[in-house]
């Protein structure tokens, strides 16, 4: 059987292992990264830990899975009459699909959100975060709130790793906290 699963995130990687444990076929894993993205781990990346705690290469998950291969591109359109998914590169037939595509940073329709907020789900996302939190501590803006919005997991690590993270970058400065 060929399987194709579209989306190398937490769904798309799970579907995979498990698919490949039970060697039900062939399995082509297409992600438009060549990494997963460890969403729970983010807020550390943010705040200046390792990129290694939050990106793991697709290729190295699945190393010892012979019957995986993973592919790069992106997923552009599905023909399911003739079981074929279309991507930028090049077309994929299928038996099984499997499309676990993830998710996307919302705001609720909330007024201003957007445009004053950081998002923690992508890397261009913590890396605007992390060049905001030194541009604050270069200029000294050290009397500006902030808010975390979300007290799930993510939201709540990243309450705790942000503080010692500004004491952190204060400090490497050389700022004087009055």
């Amino acid at each position: 059987m060929n399987i194709v699963i579209v989306g190398g995130g937490f769904a798309g990687i799970k579907a995979a292992l498990e698919i490949s444990k039970r060697h039900l076929g062939k399995i082509t894993l297409i992600s438009d990264e060549p990494y997963f993205l460890h969403h729970a781990t983010l807020y550390s990346t943010a705040v200046g830990r390792s990129l290694a705690e939050s990106v793991i290469p697709l290729n190295q998950i699945f190393a010892d899975h012979p019957n995986v291969t993973v592919v790069q591109d992106t997923m552009k359109n599905i023909e399911t009459r003739r079981k074929l998914i279309i991507g930028k590169k090049k077309q994929y037939s299928y038996d099984k699909a499997v499309i676990a595509i993830g998710s996307v940073t919302t705001y609720f329709n909330i007024n201003g959100m957007a445009d004053h907020c950081f998002g923690v789900k992508s890397l261009e996302e913590i890396k605007k975060f992390n060049e905001h939190m030194h541009d604050e501590v270069a200029h000294k803006k050290l009397d500006n709130e902030y808010f975390i919005i979300g007290g799930g997991p993510t939201g709540i690590e990243l309450a705790g790793a942000l503080c010692e993270h500004l004491r952190s970058t204060i400090r490497i400065n050389g700022i004087k906290n009055s």
